[in-house]
């Protein structure tokens, strides 16, 4: 009778060293994502401060118009009688929409990005103002 309970109470004793050293483990590993997650944060405001910098260094476009139009400079906007239009013959404007239509309604393909399914080809198109 002492032999079987010497056995099971060196069962619990190692059932419960067994489960301590379980719990240890699961605090370091909690302790470790914790550092990697310190270490991301860091890293994160290291960028965010690089970035921020970057930023505040540049300067937007009204700024520098700003700038430009305080300083002393012989620059002048353009008056509207130096601007040039030029007006096409209705005749010719005509034919450019009707082959403009007509290309835009039959696309061509390449064989090659047909065959690989890239799309069809980029075409540049004439833009007429009137």
């Amino acid at each position: 009778m002492r032999l079987s309970r010497f056995f099971v109470i060196l069962i619990l004793v190692t059932m419960i060293s067994l489960l301590y050293v379980q719990m240890q483990v699961a605090i370091f590993q909690s302790a470790y994502a914790a550092s990697d997650k310190e270490s991301q944060v860091r890293d994160l405001l290291d960028t965010k401060t690089v970035l921020v910098y970057n930023i505040n260094r540049l300067e937007s476009a009204q700024n520098i118009g700003n700038k430009v139009l305080c300083s002393k400079t012989d620059l002048q906007f353009t008056a509207e009688d130096q601007i040039a239009s030029l007006k096409l013959p209705a005749q010719l404007a005509k034919s450019w929409r009707v082959n403009s239509s007509v290309r835009q309604s039959h696309p061509r393909y390449n064989l090659f990005a047909y065959l690989f399914n890239l799309g069809s080809q980029a075409e540049a198109t004439e833009r007429i103002r009137k």
